[in-house]
Formats: structure tokens, sequence, C-alpha cells
């Protein structure tokens, strides 16, 4: 009887948790769209183009490529092992696919490979600075970053020893800030000298991965998935602005510099939570929209002032088990994390 008490218990605990990030119908944000895509492979960053209209995303050992608004697919990239990220050089009209070994290079008018960059480590998250037109590639191993003239595919230099487990990085073109999940905390690169700066702490904030730039107003949002924080920094100091609380699991996130707003994609509870800035010293959150369990990729449509989810249908319950599950159909998982199902796909997006 005792058991079944705590069961029960342990039941409606996870349910109150859930319900405190349902879906939040007061704030201006909605799902517009929702289209299962289905194909095989998984998932782990997605990328929108916002100007050529392009939604790009690795599905593990291929690369998707989809019409913005239609979602309809417009090409693949094929053979491409170990796919994580998809960094867009919209100036010169390629794309960068980081890969086991190699950085793949696409044409995005034709979606086509014109080239392959060998790297070490394991190539992770890539972003790309308009600013300096490089590319930095983020490695779980030795060297933690590989930077890439995007003009001619030459590797400017690497950088090691920033800390454990660095995940999403982004740039206001003369820092490089990167996650650090394993320390909490934010490595600053200095983009002339390729040099780590400094190490700014997260304060609260544990296990941050999404990441999101105010570089007008010098706010680095930081989307710990750890305990399900925002943190916001001061990029001029390091200093903790604010601490805000999101949804379960925060995984991948952004910025939208029209809007003012952060985004969190959080995968345990399938939610994405909006983080407003009013003004640099008044950071409050805005709104959580219930998106699909365990969807925990996000990426931002500045064009259109729209968020880009996606995730996969699983047969387990939503709130069993609390850790992120593989995003491998098929695949046997870690520690009994249960699978998606096979052809489940599913794109949304979210506007208003």
């Amino acid at each position: 009887m005792m058991k079944i008490q705590l069961a029960i218990f342990g039941a409606l605990i996870g349910l109150l948790a859930f319900g405190a990030f349902a879906d939040d119908t007061s704030g201006p944000y909605k799902i517009i769209k929702t289209q299962k895509i289905g194909g095989p492979g998984g998932m782990d960053y997605i990328t929108v183009d916002p100007e050529a209209r392009r939604l790009y995303v690795p599905r593990g050992d291929h690369m998707v490529a989809f019409d913005a608004d239609t979602l309809a697919e417009v090409g693949q990239i094929p053979n491409v092992s170990g796919e994580h990220g998809v960094a867009i050089d919209p100036k010169n009209g390629h794309g960068f696919i980081s890969g086991r070994g190699a950085i793949t290079v696409f044409d995005t008018a034709t979606i086509k490979q014109i080239a392959s960059i060998p790297v070490g480590g394991r190539p992770d998250g890539i972003s790309f600075d308009p600013a300096s037109q490089r590319v930095y590639v983020a490695s779980h191993a030795s060297p933690n970053l590989t930077i890439i003239n995007a003009a001619d595919n030459s590797i400017i230099g690497t950088v090691d020893s920033l800390g454990e487990g660095i995940e999403g990085c982004v740039s206001d073109g003369t820092h490089l800030f990167c996650n650090l999940e394993g320390d909490n905390q934010v490595a600053v690169v200095d983009e002339a000298t390729l040099k780590v700066t400094d190490h700014w702490k997260l304060g609260e904030g544990e296990g941050p991965t999404g990441i999101g730039l105010d570089a007008k107003n010098h706010r680095l949002f930081a989307m710990c998935g750890g305990n399900g924080k925002v943190v916001v920094l001061n990029t001029d100091t390091g200093a903790v602005v604010a601490t805000l609380s999101c949804g379960a699991g925060a995984d991948s996130g952004g910025f939208n510099s029209n809007t003012l707003e952060a985004f969190s994609a959080n995968g345990r509870d399938g939610t994405l939570t909006i983080v407003k800035e009013n003004s640099p010293d008044e950071i409050v959150v805005e709104q959580n929209v219930k998106t699909m369990p365990r969807a925990r990729s996000c990426n931002v449509d500045v064009k259109n002032n729209q968020v880009y989810v996606a995730g996969f249908e699983y047969a387990a319950p939503a709130t069993q088990p609390a850790a992120e599950p593989s995003q491998t159909p098929g695949g046997g998982g870690r520690g009994g994390r249960p699978q998606p199902l096979a052809d489940s796909f599913t794109i949304l997006v979210v506007g208003k």
C-alpha cells in the first residue's frame, strides 16, 4: 500500500511540475503550423536561413533542406557521418555541416556538396560570424574550437583548453562566447588573437547549452538545461543581470534582435520559453508555449519573427523518464531512455 501511495504521490509531483510550464495562452505566441515530416535518422541542431527561406536539418548521416515557408523538402546532402549542425554564410551562398572528422561544405542554391574540410576532435555545434566571415566549430574533444575562413575554406587556427563540455557559441564580431556545460560557465575568446580571455560563472545556472546574444545591448542569454534556468550576462563585465526560470531540459536557444526576445527549447517538458528584454536591466519570462514532448531543438527566423521547433513522437509517457532521450529512432539509447517512433520527425512553427 505504501509503495502505491508513493507512486501516486510521485506521479502527482510530476504532473504539477509539468503543469507549471503547461501552454500559456495569455502571451502573444502560439503554434501556427505543425508538419509531420517523417523520414529516417535522428536530429540535433536545426538552422534557418531567414533571407533565402531555407531550413536545414541534419539527420545523422544526411542533411535535409526544406523550404522554410512550405516545409517542402528541396534537397539533401548524403553521406555525412555524425552530423550535428549547419552554419550558413549568406554572402558566399555556402553552408557548413559539422560531422565526424570533417566539415562538409555545400552550395545553398543547388544543395550540392562542393568541399570537405578535415578537422580534429569531435565536431558538434557550429556557428557563423558574418563580421569576420568565419565559421566556428565546437568540439567536445581537443581541439575545442576550429576556426575556418568561410571565403576559401582554410583553417585559420584552433583553440583548446576552454573548459568542460563546450556547447552553444555566439559572436558579437569581436568576442566569441561559448557555453561550458560541464563547468557552468561561459568562456570568452578574443577573435583577433584566438586566445581565451575570460571565464564567467553563471551563478545559479547549471549545464548551459543553448545560447542567444543581444549584441546591441550587450546581453548574453545562457539556457541552462541542468536546472531549468536562463541566465543573462552583461557582455562588458560578465556580471549576472538576471536569472529566470524556463522549462525543464533546456537545450537549444536563440535571440531575435527585432523583438528583443530570447527563446529556449526545453526537451523534458516540451515547451518553448520566451524571455522578453523590456530593457537591458529588466528581463522577464514572457510566455511558455507547449510544443511537443521532448522537442529540444529550435532556431529563430528573424525575418518573419517566428521560431522553428523540431522533435519526434514517443511511445513512452511524456513524463517518463526525466532524462533527455536519444534522438535516433530505433537506436539503443542510453540509460533506459525511450526511443523516438520511426518516421515521426515533426517541425513546428511558433509565431504571433
